[in-house]
């Protein structure tokens, strides 16, 4: 993924002229880190100047505070604007920064915010914002396939995510799917299987029921490129009763492949796998949450469609049968143990609830769960977790809460981000 743009608006007053091109440089060399850097070549001292601005096509804008004496020019041009205004520790640039926001306020035109930086580090504030603006962006007219057929409660989704981020969807029949699975020859999967997986893996299934599962990948792939889908997703126990395949292996090497199968029709978190895959270059993984400890503040997230991408190098995948039903197969992936933010989106109320964490082991081997398992602490109060969220977590790899924060937000949707306290 490209890097977002921000354009930075400097503003001084005249009599600083000198003063404020060494930190009007720094600035941009500070962001130029993190985003692509788009800003005029000089400091603007007047509002004449700023009227011949013209911003197009970015993800954040920031009012660079370069000195004292531009109050007013900056509430004048940040104005009824979720604009970023930016101070730092010299030439009078906080108070300048205070006043302009003073005077918004009574004006009741403030709707931007106030960053203060050291000049060190990008202010990760605007950094996240404008990755959130990206990303929202970037999922903007992607399109889900819904093998099967619609229903109230899945309707509830589909209109959600077509509301909130402006995703498409098409329902695609089980029986096109059979199709084009028929379509493809039982020795070709084998062959394509062999050379894709099976000098990776540790297999524990039978081959006839490996091969069949990945008819379904190849399968699904198909129809993702000739359907121009960007995820898939279908009622997995459905779809196991009348084939009797599970979509687990398919679901994992679809993600790993930077297209998106998202189990259990599960349509709202589509649009945060898109985004947090783009963000990280990692896939995500989407699990349940199936058992907890107050006393060491730890949870075990289990499922079987994790992307074989998110393994531990050093250990090897398994393919086990499917837990609920022990038939065909699904997938043990050891994920490596690496800070991890997790996400919860309830769409009904409309609510996202974030938390940071980090993995302590991984192939935990209990066989009353789903085969892919993750010992996870947590990085905030257990019982408020416990509180605030619902089963289903989409992880993914790094700290990434305050971004996943800054995406609610812009869509409106309440943001609960727990934390340690």
């Amino acid at each position: 993924m490209k890097k977002p743009k921000i354009f930075i608006i400097p503003v001084m007053s005249k009599i600083h002229k000198e003063k404020i091109l060494k930190p009007f440089k720094k600035i941009k060399k500070i962001f130029g880190k993190d985003v692509e850097v788009l800003s005029f070549e000089k400091p603007l001292s007047s509002i004449d100047e700023f009227s011949q601005l013209k911003i197009e096509d970015v993800d954040a804008t920031v009012v660079f505070v370069c000195s004292g004496g531009t109050s007013q020019l900056v509430a004048k041009i940040a104005s009824n604007k979720d604009w970023f205004i930016l101070a730092y520790p010299e030439n009078n640039s906080l108070p300048s920064a205070l006043s302009a926001k003073e005077k918004m306020v009574s004006a009741k035109t403030w709707k931007g915010k106030l960053v203060y930086t050291d000049m060190l580090q990008p202010p990760k504030k605007i950094v996240d914002a404008a990755y959130a603006s990206r990303m929202l962006k970037l999922v903007k007219n992607t399109k889900i396939g819904l093998f099967g057929e619609k229903n109230e409660k899945l309707m509830e989704k589909i209109n959600f995510v077509e509301e909130y981020f402006q995703v498409k969807s098409t329902v695609y029949p089980f029986e096109k799917l059979n199709s084009v699975w028929e379509a493809i020859p039982y020795k070709e999967a084998e062959k394509r299987l062999s050379d894709k997986l099976l000098r990776r893996f540790v297999v524990k299934v039978s081959r006839k029921d490996l091969v069949e599962a990945f008819r379904l990948y190849l399968a699904l792939k198909n129809v993702v490129k000739t359907e121009k889908f960007d995820y898939v997703t279908m009622d997995c126990f459905k779809y196991l009763n009348l084939k009797g395949i599970t979509p687990c292996l398919a679901f994992s090497l679809l993600n790993d492949e930077g297209f998106f199968g998202i189990c259990e029709n599960e349509v709202v978190y589509a649009p945060l796998m898109f985004m947090l895959t783009n963000l990280t270059n990692k896939p995500c993984w989407i699990a349940n949450t199936t058992t907890i400890n107050l006393k060491k503040n730890s949870v075990i997230l289990a499922h079987c469609t994790a992307a074989t991408k998110l393994l531990d190098k050093k250990k090897k995948v398994i393919i086990k049968n499917h837990f609920e039903s022990s038939l065909s197969v699904s997938l043990d992936v050891p994920l490596m143990r690496k800070n991890v933010t997790l996400v919860h989106l309830a769409f009904k109320p409309p609510k996202m609830v974030i938390v940071e964490g980090k993995i302590l082991k991984t192939q935990l081997n209990l066989k009353n769960l789903c085969r892919t398992q993750a010992l996870i602490k947590l990085k905030c109060n257990l019982k408020d977790f416990l509180r605030e969220t619902g089963n289903h977590q989409v992880l993914c790899y790094g700290n990434y809460a305050s971004v996943l924060a800054s995406i609610g937000k812009n869509i409106g949707i309440d943001v609960v981000w727990l934390k340690e306290k």
